[in-house]
């Protein structure tokens, strides 16, 4: 059922599931309703298939079914059939349904995600479980009640030379040369429950034989039964080659006492030495059983080490000395030093051990004892201020009179010595011969308390791990009794340990899930382990958390019998919330791209393309799936495609588009223009192109119309200038003779005659002022086109004096800031500011004109600004005063055209500005105006 459920997860086979089984609810409930009647709540046959979807299909068709079973509730089952709850009753049911369906979607959506993550975590648990076992230097196997091998570690494989699959399952005694002794030695361990020192002798494949010394212990289940045997071997063979060397040296003397027996009386002085040898002798074996025997009693390496000096310093009688190893640096550290009776130690005696001490270590090999370690061999004289390498003692230490020392080799590798001091009568060689036999036995001594301790830390760290891990990790046992809970559990659940120890695995799960959770741990017993599997677990203050989980079975030695079932999880509540709103975003960005007004296409740093949207897809008349993955150069027409490969080339090198057109071509061969900007999507490094995006806007039809108009305004532009000048003169004419006949004729001919001419001179006038004004209009835009460098403060200045007479008669006040120097044509800026500034005279109210000229940065261009207290002006007349000829007053309370502010604005628009009023009645306007910085503009002319 699992497999089948990941098959649907990426499709929409899941949506059909989820409406099959809401039918199959429906089914059933007609048939209840049949047979039963309709006596049930209303939504009892929907809730079982509900959870089914959820639980199996996730979250999307678990919402799909809970909305889908709501509709058939609300329109088949709920008074009256048809859409529309009628009472409170059955609105808060139908609440409660769905937000019940919304909460089992969820739960089993986070239950899904976080499987996969949990798994990986307790597979790298379980690597370094393994790891921290490994790493024993020692052999360790684990023995069945049948004495088969049911695991070994790397250690054991080497030593035996068989890889560890083909060890488990063989019997423990057939790498043994005394398979029979190796039976009674597991065997003695079930009896008794441990072994301690078992001496076997370890067959290697290849024949070679390695003395070991067993310690073994049995382990058990819950119950106290015996499930296996774990023992763990010391290799001894340093050791039994010291025994073979004082049983060679034992030999070697019965044999010179038995050769010399005849001479014993003669000869008293010999028998003496044959005495002394067979005493130091047995000193040394004494000695060595002392060391072996505090391996197994010392607590501590430093403790071993003490009794090694100790039995080094008896067998040798020498009145102090130490024991070294090379440290990484290639120094020597102590391992045990005696005190010599400095008079000005610095070195604290330990509480308990006087007359020892331990030292920092670190010290420079050099001088007598140096040469022990750099020849690897030793040596001992009884003069050591007369050797060549002596560098003496510290001061206050007590003169040096003889020294002997041996190295400490490991594998034929020098790793430290022992060195003696001071034996009364000095040393001989026979003192060197017994500390070279003794050295072997405080090397394995030594090795042996290193890999206990070694042993014991890793024990003591995996139980720190276990309890002070920050993820979630619990035990259980067959019976789903809980065995272990770590802090982390603790804080998850709020419970503590000791309220959960034995207890039923049930407690911990939600009710509503709690079937669930016990059917996937039931199938754990059969070997079945979570990867990655949400899992519900109830707070004690009955608040809900989602865990992810991975578990995995602890086995007897038989390898079937389980003792206990280990999980550790990862509470992924939050992390549940933000991947549903990160779905939502994501769900929302690609609506958003598919759906936009606006032509969007992406392509890749080989200009493959990969998105390709709807309005794309209008534009060009292709679909996207015959468009992705193509080369992007599909899309352009034959004659302008290199150029505009040129323009993308450019947008691997950073640079994107703010506005550019760009010819596309469709599928039907016609060609659109679009109006594009550009960026790149780069990777993490800041630096790669992962993807271009492109956004349009068809502007064909537009194009059309704006060339369609440029041409229309030319034509326009033209018929006005050639119809003012071209009136200019028979309208003078007119004018002349009109002003000559009432001249001539005035109070000749009777009054209405006088006012006939009256008003043809007066049209004449206005008619000859507004063909000049629309010259003027004309004009703009077509001469004075170079661009020169403008001083507005000698124009603005000039434009006062002009007004000289207007000022005084208004008693009008105008100032300026200091204004900028632009770049333009100086007539048109002079017409344009003496415009501005006589309707700000003209339109004035009660009060004299107050006009102030202003300009500030702003960016790339000036903003002028030209603000008086005049009238002011209505919104609804904002950009109607614009327009050529447009009065909002009549001649005869405001003289002019209506043409001015018309001109203003094909002056300023001209030069790239634009130009606009605020304003309020009755308190005055502020005209503003932009030009494009000196700059630009004149490198624009020098271009």
């Amino acid at each position: 059922m699992k497999k089948a459920v990941a098959d649907y997860s990426n499709s929409f086979t899941r949506y059909a599931l989820a409406l099959a089984a809401i039918g199959a609810a429906f089914l059933l409930r007609i048939a209840l309703t049949n047979f039963v009647g309709s006596n049930f709540p209303t939504y009892i046959t929907f809730y079982p298939f509900i959870m089914f979807v959820a639980v199996l299909l996730g979250l999307g068709p678990g919402i799909v079914a809970t909305l889908t079973s709501a509709l058939i509730v609300d329109y088949w089952y709920l008074p009256p059939q048809g859409f529309g709850v009628e009472n409170v009753a059955d609105a808060v049911g139908l609440i409660f349904f769905l937000g019940m369906g919304a909460l089992m979607s969820v739960v089993a959506e986070s239950y899904r995600k976080g499987k996969e993550k949990l798994n990986e975590v307790m597979r790298r648990a379980n690597i370094y479980n393994r790891s921290l076992i490994e790493a024993s230097l020692d052999p360790l196997v684990t023995i069945s009640r049948e004495g088969k091998i049911t695991d070994v570690n790397e250690a054991t494989t080497k030593a035996i030379g068989i890889p560890r699959d083909e060890l488990i399952g063989t019997d423990f005694s057939n790498y043994f040369t005394g398979q029979e002794k190796a039976r009674k030695g597991y065997q003695q361990v079930f009896d008794k429950g441990f072994v301690s020192d078992y001496p076997l002798t370890l067959r290697h494949k290849d024949g070679k034989l390695i003395d070991v010394l067993y310690n073994a212990t049995v382990y058990k289940d819950d119950k106290g039964d015996i499930l296996g045997v774990f023992a763990a071997a010391r290799d001894v063979t340093i050791q039994k080659q010291a025994e073979a060397e004082l049983e060679k040296y034992r030999h070697h003397l019965e044999e010179l006492v038995k050769e010399r027996t005849s001479q014993l009386q003669a000869e008293n002085a010999e028998r003496k030495k044959a005495e002394e040898r067979a005493r130091r002798q047995n000193t040394v074996l004494q000695g060595i059983n002392r060391v072996l025997d505090a391996a197994l009693t010392c607590k501590t390496e430093e403790e071993l080490g003490r009794v090694c000096l100790i039995v080094a310093e008896d067998v040798t009688q020498s009145k102090f000395g130490f024991i070294g190893e090379i440290n990484a640096k290639g120094r020597l550290d102590d391992i045990a030093i005696s005190d010599p009776g400095w008079t000005s130690c610095r070195m604290a005696i330990p509480t308990g051990h006087t007359g020892y001490k331990t030292v920092p270590g670190g010290f420079e090999i050099h001088g007598i004892y140096g040469r022990v370690l750099k020849d690897g061999k030793g040596f001992f004289t009884n003069d050591p201020s007369s050797q060549p390498d002596s560098i003496g003692v510290p001061a206050g230490h007590p003169p040096l009179t003889a020294f002997l020392g041996v190295p400490l080799v490991d594998a034929g590798r020098t790793i430290g010595m022992i060195a003696m001091g001071n034996r009364k009568g000095g040393y001989r060689p026979e003192d060197q011969e017994a500390l070279e036999v003794l050295a072997p036995a405080i090397i394995g001594a030594l090795q042996s308390k290193r890999s206990e301790e070694e042993l014991r830390q890793t024990h003591d760290y995996l139980e720190s791990l276990f309890n002070y891990a920050n993820a979630p990790i619990i035990c259980w046992d067959a019976k789903f009794k809980i065995t272990r809970f770590n802090r982390a559990f603790e804080h998850l659940t709020d419970y503590k340990t000791e309220e959960v120890l034995g207890k039923e695995l049930s407690m911990l799960f939600p009710k509503a899930s709690r079937e669930e959770s016990l059917n996937r741990i039931q199938g754990t017993l059969s070997g079945v382990r979570w990867e990655v599997v949400e899992i519900p677990i109830l707070r004690k203050d009955g608040t809900v958390r989602i865990a992810l989980w991975n578990s995995a079975n602890v086995y007897a030695n038989d390898g079937k019998t389980i003792l206990a079932i280990i999980a550790q999880g990862q509470d992924i509540t939050e992390r549940k919330k933000a991947e549903e709103a990160l779905r939502q975003t994501h769900d929302y960005l690609e609506s958003l791209f598919n759906y936009a007004n606006a032509p969007i296409i992406c392509w890749d740093a080989k200009f493959k393309i990969t998105r390709f949207n709807r309005a794309f897809e209008h534009l060009t008349n292709y679909h996207a799936e015959e468009v992705l993955g193509k080369d992007l150069t599909i899309l352009f027409p034959r004659d302008s495609k290199k150029e505009s490969l040129n323009k993308i080339q450019l947008t691997l090198t950073g640079e994107h588009w703010e506005v550019v057109e760009v010819p596309i071509l469709r599928k039907d061969g016609t060609v659109r223009i679009a109006l594009w900007n550009s960026a790149n999507v780069y990777a993490n490094d800041g630096k790669t192109i992962l993807a271009t995006i492109a956004q349009g806007q068809d502007i064909t039809e537009r194009n059309i119309t704006q060339e369609e108009l440029r041409r229309s305004n030319e034509n326009l532009e033209q018929f006005a200038y050639v119809a003012s000048h071209d009136l200019q003169e028979p309208l003078r004419v007119m004018a002349s003779y009109s002003e000559l006949l009432g001249r001539r004729y005035k109070s000749k001919l009777d009054s209405d005659a006088d006012d006939f001419i009256g008003f043809i001179v007066d049209a004449a006038k206005r008619m000859q002022k507004l063909i000049e004004d629309l010259l003027a209009y004309s004009r703009v835009g077509r001469v004075g086109k170079v661009l020169e460098e403008i001083d507005c403060n000698f124009i603005v200045d000039r434009i006062i004096k002009n007004m000289d007479p207007s000022i005084k008669n208004s008693s009008a006040r105008i100032t300026h800031d200091t204004l900028p120097i632009v770049a333009g044509n100086e007539s048109n800026f002079f017409q344009l500011f003496q415009n501005l500034v006589g309707n700000a005279m003209k339109f004035h109210g009660a009060e004299p004109p107050r006009i102030h000229i202003g300009a500030v940065k702003k960016g790339r261009e000036w903003l002028f600004s030209i603000k008086d207290n005049g009238i002011g002006i209505e919104p609804q007349y904002k950009d109607r005063i614009f327009i050529i000829f447009q009065r909002l007053h009549g001649k005869d309370q405001y003289p002019g055209t209506g043409i001015g502010l018309a001109i203003c604005k094909k002056i300023v628009e001209t030069g790239g500005g634009r130009i606009w009023v605020e304003s309020e009645p009755g308190k005055g306007s502020t005209f503003y105006f932009t030009v494009p910085e000196k700059a630009s503009l004149l490198a624009g002319r020098e271009e």
